[in-house]
């Protein structure tokens, strides 16, 4: 699903968000799913410290996370409890901090160049 796709946001020091755009600006969506955070009722004690994969919402709706997801690319504990945490990145924090050095659009921190995730993968650790 997320391979061709681009990161979209960046603001350094915080996170890069992605999972969303192809390179041609097209929106990709994927069906929403309830948020699992202390906000809206489910108990997730990840927390967002550097590294820590998280989905991405529309503002104050709770339950409308999707496809798009963002790192942190520093300790942002204001998240906490407001976003539905699920992962850590356990190699290549070394791109993810690449990412956020990138040349962006000051309106809306879109990159200026496309930088496009070539190949993603999950893996569940135990």
């Amino acid at each position: 699903f997320f391979d061709g796709l681009v990161f979209h946001r960046v603001i350094k020091d915080f996170m890069i968000q992605g999972g969303g755009f192809e390179r041609n600006g097209a929106h990709k969506e994927a069906d929403a799913i309830k948020g699992e955070f202390t906000a809206n009722g489910f108990e997730n004690n990840l927390t967002h410290i550097r590294g820590v994969l998280s989905m991405a919402r529309r503002g104050g709706d709770y339950n409308s996370g999707s496809c798009q997801f963002f790192i942190c690319n520093a300790d942002a504990p204001h998240l906490n409890g407001e976003y539905a945490s699920f992962g850590y990145v356990v190699a290549g924090m070394e791109t993810v901090d690449s990412i956020s050095a990138v040349a962006t659009n000051a309106a809306n921190n879109a990159p200026t160049e496309s930088v496009v995730m070539e190949k993603v993968c999950f893996v569940k650790q135990k």
